[in-house]
């Protein structure tokens, strides 16, 4: 039985806790962005679970590359090889971007057959409208969405676990969850311009992220 020491535990905190504590900051501003769309009413309310449920399939591609950047960014920076984690990395970003777009294309040409999936019967065409500009919203969401995720993910391949979390709070806190209100309710919006902030949200992380793994600091993380 091996112990482990002080400094390996203290290590171990130091890059788990930042990942342990995003869903909970991140959960509960989502509780006050959903806020908004309860208050909208039932229509909107139907039409944006319907949105969000198509929407949730492209997740998984995303999210995909997101854990493939994260693996060959730590991969390659652990065999001492820095220039093949950032050519690897904006690979996997670069592949992402032009599949989640291609994704963002579908949505946009086909956003009511797509709800029709879920939604059916003369009933809820209301509901099939309204939920279909969202998709149709939504489409602009995707390369943004897909660019941050593989470039988050690359950085916690690095070892730098807490600049995803503070972009997901920039994200959420600073621009989706004000931006929603305002559009939303001031601004007369209504459903529409709470999708509209999914695309801000998505574009300021995307940006931020760019910056950070432009800079090259991640490349030099020890563990």
């Amino acid at each position: 039985f091996r112990v482990v020491s002080r400094e390996s535990i203290a290590r171990l905190v130091r890059v788990s806790l930042p990942a342990a504590v995003e869903p909970l900051l991140l959960q509960s501003g989502f509780l006050i962005y959903n806020k908004a769309i309860t208050l909208l009413g039932t229509l909107p309310m139907a039409a944006h679970r319907a949105a969000i449920t198509v929407e949730s399939m492209t997740f998984m591609p995303s999210y995909g590359f997101a854990v493939a950047g994260s693996a060959v960014v730590g991969q390659y920076l652990g065999a001492g090889r820095p220039d093949r984690a950032d050519a690897a990395l904006r690979e996997c970003a670069r592949l992402s971007t032009w599949i989640m777009s291609a994704v963002g294309v579908a949505f946009f040409f086909l956003a009511a057959p797509l709800v029709r999936l879920f939604l059916r019967g003369p009933e809820a065409e209301g509901t099939v409208t309204v939920a279909a500009m969202c998709l149709a919203i939504s489409a602009f969401e995707q390369p943004f969405m897909a660019l941050a995720m593989a470039l988050g993910g690359g950085l916690r391949g690095a070892g730098d676990t807490k600049s995803p979390v503070l972009v997901g709070l920039l994200g959420v806190w600073g621009v989706r969850i004000p931006l929603a209100w305002t559009l939303a309710f001031p601004a007369g919006l209504g459903l529409n311009g709470i999708w509209i902030t999914m695309i801000a949200d998505w574009a300021v992380r995307t940006a931020v992220f760019s910056v950070l793994v432009r800079r090259g600091t991640w490349k030099a993380i020890k563990l």
